[in-house]
């Protein structure tokens, strides 16, 4: 996060609001969906659900089970969810940046407005495009969003 601070007090308020998240995910492909191999950097924060893998169900602690579309490991569609630990305002953008090819994926909302009924988790859908039944992803997932006051 940047120690730069506008001017305008309107500017300075809105900067202080946002906050950013980067978390690293790696998934293995695999023909076989159960067996994708599914890494992350924070395990107790970035939990992720592939066509045969569902990290989310575990990780959701009392929480309402998200409505997200269809994993498909050879579309390259899964699932996610940061678990904040604080009331969510509003998702303001989420991407998918990969690490070891060329790409910029966005991610949609999930639960309409990417915050699950509990109000302190962010879920996601996302559609990158790459065949996670026969290669590899090596992602960043960037999330921005604010947090009640």
């Amino acid at each position: 996060m940047s120690n730069y601070y506008a001017k305008s007090e309107l500017v300075q308020e809105r900067q202080l609001k946002v906050q950013e998240l980067a978390l690293r995910l790696a998934i293995t492909g695999n023909a076989t969906p159960a067996s994708v191999v599914i890494a992350v950097d924070d395990p107790s924060i970035l939990f992720l659900k592939t066509e045969g893998v569902n990290k989310i169900t575990a990780a959701l602690n009392g929480d309402t089970a998200p409505t997200f579309v269809a994993q498909v490991d050879a579309n390259g569609l899964f699932s996610a969810m940061i678990v904040v630990g604080e009331q969510i305002k509003k998702v303001l953008s989420a991407q998918l940046i990969r690490r070891t090819a060329h790409g910029v994926d966005t991610c949609k909302l999930a639960d309409t407005d990417g915050i699950t009924v509990l109000g302190d988790k962010i879920v996601l859908d996302c559609d990158t495009g790459v065949d996670l039944s026969a290669a590899n992803l090596d992602a960043c997932l960037i999330v921005k969003y604010e947090v009640q006051e």
